[in-house]
């Protein structure tokens, strides 16, 4: 019987797990500095995962050299001209890294300035969740991503809901829903040509078993939870930015999940609510009616509370609060409209 060794399992490596405890320094940081440095050059020169592997039972050797070889990597993935094999590279050497000294040690040793937010969304974006290959890329984005996220400020969480929103598409199959509300002609022309009106079709939905067998990863309840909640945001800019990021996860959800993103939405159009919780329910319907996922059958629930966000009107003082409130009931009505 033999063993058989996966790639990124050497025999190497397999020999040097547990002889960690015998090392009293990380004897090859040289190494490995030298080796990311030369990924300039060529992505064929890239460190040993076997290097850093030996060290995780003592992973604390690797401190004195943390900064300086995260900085190395940081340094190649901020640069604009360098190609994405070799940033690919350099995202696996900093997986390598969290796998041995824990992704939340190396979380506070990455970079929280804000100006890297549009880069690494940019980068993110183009990503594509197919290519199963490049998840140590997917990985480290998000790890970056997650800490700038907690050290913005309101100004800010417009790039950050951004990121959560691709950070959800990652762990979606890319698919546009069937079950959406399909349009009929939307040409006044083409209709009046017709010698009998065009009938509307009704949403085609999927198959009831496809749609029970499509499975949601645990992470988008996350996802979802955190851009629904931002929904309440004073910022408006926010709040257009989360009623966008959820029209796009909701057209890669099954149909039974879609509705209870709905419902979380109907939620907010409560009494006890803010004013502008009330704004960023009107912006996240009218998102999913644009996009067919507001289905006929949820217009009776969906059209009292617009109704009523129409007359919004709440006294504060010697002043009333409301009109953008209006004004987003008007922005769904028209999305309806146009549905």
């Amino acid at each position: 019987m033999t063993l058989e060794v996966a790639d990124e399992c050497t025999q190497k490596e397999i020999d040097v797990i547990g002889l960690g405890c015998s090392k009293e320094s990380f004897t090859e940081h040289s190494e490995v500095e030298k080796l990311i440095d030369e990924l300039r050059t060529s992505a064929q020169h890239q460190p040993n995962q076997t290097d850093i592997h030996q060290y995780q039972e003592q992973p604390h050797l690797i401190d004195s050299h943390l900064d300086g070889l995260l900085t190395k990597i940081i340094n190649i993935i901020r640069e604009e001209v360098l190609d994405y094999e070799v940033k690919h590279v350099a995202f696996r050497c900093l997986y390598f890294i969290s796998k041995v000294r824990g992704y939340k040690v190396v979380a506070r040793h990455l970079p929280h300035e804000t100006a890297d937010l549009e880069p690494l969304l940019h980068y993110l974006e183009n990503q594509d969740p197919g290519v199963q290959l490049k998840w140590e890329t997917h990985y480290g984005l998000l790890l970056w991503l997650s800490i700038l996220k907690s050290h913005s400020t309101f100004s800010d969480l417009t790039p950050v809901l951004q990121s959560q929103s691709w950070k959800g598409l990652i762990f979606l199959k890319p698919r546009v829903a069937s079950w959406r509300y399909q349009r009929g002609s939307r040409s006044l022309a083409a209709n009046l040509q017709q010698s009998q009106p065009v009938e509307t079709k009704a949403a085609i939905s999927v198959n009831d078993e496809d749609d029970h067998d499509y499975d949601v990863p645990e992470e988008i309840e996350e996802v979802l939870n955190e851009i629904l909640q931002a929904l309440r945001d004073k910022n408006r800019e926010v709040q257009y930015s989360a009623a966008k990021g959820i029209g796009r996860l909701t057209s890669r959800l099954s149909k039974n999940f879609a509705d209870q993103v709905i419902e979380s939405i109907m939620e907010l159009f409560s009494l006890r609510e803010s004013d502008m919780a009330w704004h960023g329910g009107c912006l996240a319907l009218a998102e999913l009616a644009r996009h067919g996922l507001l289905l006929p059958q949820r217009l009776s629930s969906a059209l009292p509370f617009m109704e009523q966000a129409m007359l919004y009107d709440e006294l504060r003082g010697n002043f009333s609060v409301g009109s953008a409130v209006r004004d987003a009931a008007c922005y769904l009505c028209w999305a309806l409209a146009r549905s």
